[in-house]
């Protein structure tokens, strides 16, 4: 956060993005080197920091007319931030949810579940940019359920944001192209191919502006700002975190988002007509926490759980929908699960 605000007030301010380095010990470490300046430009993505600049402009504006140092405003303003998103992405996962054929009130109690009884709960909250990154998935999702024929230019739209936020959700983006393909029944190339095109409508443009943002900051438009770390993937960070990152006290998806494992059944259960859906939902959840696990930050300690893996909570918690719970030793186990992982969340 601290990254994107110090971007938004250089480019207000100086009209820059070149920032003094949050943690020069660090930074030295892995920083592309800027010429002629000690100053870096951030890592994370331009799409924090455009999100960033009206706050910063009301901070800026309050501090004239109060005797609150400017920084203070906005960080408290800042803490705000996640809430619109965090509701835009509750309202996505509950109309995803209706259009997969759950009922409205499965629906409700399932996006209660997601709200309170895992981590989005503590996301909301913070400024981390996981929630606003998950409103952005569950957008390009609910677009994908649409009967609309240009529904792929609003996939596109909404990848291109979560692009815009981070750069390693390109690693998604061939999943969803296959399934534009696959989607399309028959053999109508043409079809296909047109909705391959509206899927790279806004993501081409995208690419192309933040290619052209890193040749203009670093003199290549594959460097993002990242230098050494961009390469610190391997396989022995995978069999360090692939265990730990599922059921770590510490950092695993599991101990802090009980209520995932009753979910498990309702794979099972999913609507038929949708199977092709829930593969697809299923592939993103599994390249990602791939992705996560070979990647060498470790996450856990200051963060809630594992950070990494927050974006794909509602992927993992959407077949709870569907869980058949007639018997009344389900219906106990189910709601003794959701009270556990509610008691995680709350206290």
């Amino acid at each position: 956060t601290e990254y994107s605000v110090r971007t938004a007030l250089a480019i207000l301010e100086e009209g820059s993005m070149l920032i003094v380095p949050v943690d020069p010990e660090i930074t030295e470490a892995h920083a592309p080197n800027i010429e002629g300046t000690d100053k870096i430009y951030s890592q994370y993505g331009i799409g924090l920091v455009i999100i960033f600049l009206p706050i910063a402009v009301v901070g800026k504006t309050l501090s004239l007319l109060t005797p609150l140092d400017q920084r203070i405003i906005i960080d408290f303003l800042l803490s705000f931030y996640n809430v619109p998103f965090a509701l835009l992405g509750l309202w996505f996962f509950r109309v995803i949810l209706i259009r997969l054929g759950a009922s409205e009130s499965r629906a409700n109690t399932t996006v209660v579940l997601l709200g309170v009884a895992t981590a989005f709960w503590k996301y909301a909250v913070t400024d981390f940019s996981e929630v606003t990154q998950i409103a952005f998935l569950l957008g390009a999702l609910n677009a994908i359920l649409s009967d609309n024929p240009s529904k792929w230019r609003k996939v596109s739209l909404w990848c291109a944001l979560l692009v815009a936020m981070k750069l390693v959700y390109i690693v998604l983006l061939p999943l969803l192209a296959v399934y534009a393909w696959l989607e399309v029944s028959g053999h109508d190339t043409r079809r296909r191919i047109t909705a391959l095109l509206d899927f790279a409508m806004t993501l081409v443009p995208m690419g192309l502006l933040l290619a052209t943002a890193n040749h203009l900051r670093f003199g290549s438009p594959f460097e993002t700002g990242y230098g050494s770390e961009a390469t610190s993937f391997a396989w022995e960070f995978f069999r360090r975190d692939w265990f730990d990152y599922l059921f770590s006290t510490q950092r695993g998806i599991l101990p802090f988002n009980p209520i995932l494992l009753a979910a498990i059944p309702g794979w099972f259960a999913f609507p038929r007509r949708h199977r092709r859906f829930a593969v697809l939902c299923l592939s993103l959840i599994l390249v990602w926490f791939l992705v996560m696990c070979f990647w060498k930050s470790l996450q856990g300690g200051l963060t809630w759980g594992n950070r990494l893996l927050v974006p794909i909570l509602p992927l993992v918690l959407l077949p709870i929908a569907f869980l058949q719970v007639k018997i009344r030793a389900t219906r106990f186990g189910l709601w003794g699960i959701a009270g556990l992982s509610i008691l995680v969340h709350v206290t």
